[in-house]
C-alpha cells in the first residue's frame, strides 16, 4: 500500500490544476493548527483548495513540499484508519531523499469518505 501511496502522491505533484472561476471565500490559517474547509456538497471546497495550492505553487513554494492526497482515488481503497499514518510514511520517505524538510503543506480531500474518516486528522 504504502508504493500506491507514494505513487499518488507523484501524480499529484505532477498534475496540472485546472483554472477554475476564483472563489471570493478566504480562509487565514492559524500557525501549527489544521485549518478545515467545510461545507454542503458541491459548494466548491476541493476547487477552492486545488486554488490554494495553485496560489502556494505561484508564490514559490516547492511542490516536493505539498502533500495531496484525494481519498476518493480507487487505489486508495480499503485504506482503513489504521493504516492512515502509511500516507505521512509514504510521503517522507519520498521527500527525504529529495531534500530536507522545514515544513510542508498537506490538503486531504475528500477523507470523510474512508471508515471513520472523521478521526483522521486527530491521528495526523
Amino acid at each position: 500500500m504504502i508504493e500506491v501511496i507514494k505513487d499518488i502522491i507523484l501524480d499529484n505533484q505532477n498534475t496540472d490544476i485546472v483554472d477554475s472561476i476564483p472563489r471570493e471565500l478566504k480562509i487565514i490559517p492559524i500557525k501549527n493548527k489544521a485549518t478545515i474547509c467545510i461545507g454542503v456538497r458541491r459548494c466548491g471546497k476541493s476547487t477552492y483548495m486545488s486554488q490554494h495550492l495553485k496560489k502556494l505553487l505561484q508564490n514559490g513554494v516547492q511542490k516536493e513540499n505539498i502533500l495531496s492526497i484525494n481519498f476518493i482515488d480507487d487505489r486508495l481503497h480499503g485504506l482503513q484508519l489504521e493504516n492512515l499514518s502509511l500516507v505521512i510514511s509514504a510521503y517522507f520517505s519520498y521527500i527525504q531523499k529529495r531534500k530536507i524538510l522545514k515544513q510542508f503543506t498537506a490538503f486531504l480531500m475528500k477523507y470523510k469518505s474512508l471508515k471513520d474518516g472523521k478521526y483522521l486528522l486527530k491521528e495526523l
